[in-house]
């Protein structure tokens, strides 16, 4: 069953429930009312029978009959009957001629012992009354029926009737609309996302700014969701075709080498250069496999990494450590400021992953520092951690800048330089993994500084 379908039956069949509950409420309210006010009239004739019979049955017994006879419209078709003490009926009269009702003397058994009861015998109802005439105890019963309630029952049924129906094929016609309204969005959300295939990954689905309801939460979650898919594919597909293309280098030179050395017998010497030529492409394979690697590690679900609190002094101090121990380069460690509180200089990490992204910049500056030395300077603000690495290198033009952070991407100036352009890629991926950012300033001849800014605990805390 559809959702429109479904919201429709299910808000009309509470709305018929509802409405079911309340004309039965309305119907019964009427009836205990009708039935209450007639009573009353009963019980006003039984009264006013009393105080006559008490007045005049022994002078004018008479003039009871004339009474009760001109009130035919009051209480139609009524009987009046009164018993002595000794269950003795010494007054009936009966706009229909009738005898006794057994319904009468069952409740005039019943109502001995009691000042008033009534009871019901079909539409015809009955009231009992005790009195004391001559100082004995005497009783009255008054019967009669109810044209007029009944007629006003009927009419309230049908109308009630006639009302809830109309009330239920209304609600039926407008939920349907109210559903149709509510659920146009989720077909139009469905038809955009027939339309997304492979090829198209950059289409989304349309979002109504106005509108803060579920539905554009759920389609902005799902734009998020498929931003998220297509960088995965692109990461994908941009790894496959650098990875294959950078692998096949070394791959392809391994192979002609050895396939040119197996073609005929040679000298110790030249089997010696060649096994030194393939060694050396054996290490620039392994080090293009180890940087790979940790470009698709840095690229990992949060949900996977191990994150801890840690220290940025710290991960400094190691990163310094490990840089100055390659290739002579030299590392000059600054603090701006100093923290009054040890809080500030934590935060939320991966102590390697963290550690693997700096000191890939701070490589990368000793690189192209002509003096292979960086300058690393660390300050604080309210909520983040600001890390500058700095060089004076030749610096970078504003298109290296702009494609500097993209995999396997050397710029102009760094093809005397060894390396296959993964590191400030991964150093990348590794910053905004930590909700971080990293950008660069630079000018040709004028060195580079690029800036780092972590957030601390105490911001994520908040």
């Amino acid at each position: 069953m559809k959702l429109k379908n479904k919201i429709a039956l299910i808000f009309t069949g509470s709305v018929s429930v509802l409405t079911l509950v309340f004309c039965l409420f309305i119907y019964a309210q009427t009836d205990t009312d009708v039935h209450r006010q007639f009573q009353r009239r009963l019980r006003n004739k039984a009264n006013t029978t009393i105080q006559i019979f008490q007045e005049f049955f022994r002078t004018n017994p008479e003039i009871l009959k004339r009474i009760d006879r001109s009130t035919i419209v009051n209480l139609p078709d009524k009987t009046i009957s009164i018993f002595n003490s000794n269950a003795q009926l010494i007054y009936h009269f009966s706009d229909s001629s009738r005898n006794l009702f057994q319904a009468e003397r069952s409740l005039y058994e019943r109502g001995t012992d009691i000042d008033e009861a009534n009871a019901d015998e079909g539409e015809r109802r009955f009231i009992l009354e005790h009195f004391q005439y001559e100082g004995t105890k005497h009783t009255v019963i008054v019967s009669a029926i109810d044209p007029l309630g009944v007629e006003r029952l009927t009419d309230i049924k049908n109308a009630l009737t006639i009302g809830g129906l109309l009330i239920i094929a209304i609600t039926l016609l407008l939920s349907r609309f109210v559903a149709s309204f509510l659920t146009r969005p989720i077909r139009t959300f469905i038809t955009e996302m027939n339309s997304i295939q492979r090829f198209n990954l950059k289409n989304r689905i349309s979002l109504d700014n106005k509108s803060k309801d579920e539905l554009s939460e759920l389609a902005l979650t799902f734009n998020d969701l498929m931003d998220r898919l297509e960088q995965s594919f692109q990461i994908q597909n941009q790894f496959i075709s650098n990875a294959s293309h950078e692998l096949c280098t070394p791959l392809t030179s391994i192979s002609n080498q050895l396939e040119v050395t197996l073609q005929k017998q040679r000298a110790t010497e030249d089997y010696q250069q060649v096994l030194k030529s393939v060694f050396e492409d054996v290490k620039h394979l392994n080090k293009l496999t180890t940087g790979l690697l940790e470009m698709a590690r840095s690229s990992e679900s949060k949900i996977k990494i191990e994150i801890a609190t840690l220290r940025i002094d710290e991960v400094l101090m190691r990163v310094v450590n490990e840089v100055q121990s390659i290739n002579e380069n030299q590392v000059h460690l600054d603090y701006l400021d100093i923290p009054e509180e040890e809080e500030d200089l934590e935060l939320f990490g991966n102590r390697d992953l963290l550690e693997s992204a700096i000191k890939n910049v701070v490589l990368n500056a000793c690189k192209f520092d002509p003096n292979k030395s960086a300058t690393v300077t660390i300050g604080f603000t309210k909520n983040d951690i600001q890390i500058d690495i700095a060089d004076k290198g030749i610096g970078m033009s504003k298109e290296t800048i702009k494609n500097i952070f993209e995999p396997f991407y050397q710029g102009p100036t760094a093809a005397q330089k060894k390396g296959f352009g993964l590191g400030l890629s991964i150093a990348r991926n590794i910053i905004k993994f930590h909700n971080g950012k990293i950008l660069v300033t630079s000018e040709p001849n004028s060195g580079s500084v690029f800036h780092i800014s972590l957030p601390k605990a105490l911001r994520t805390n908040a």
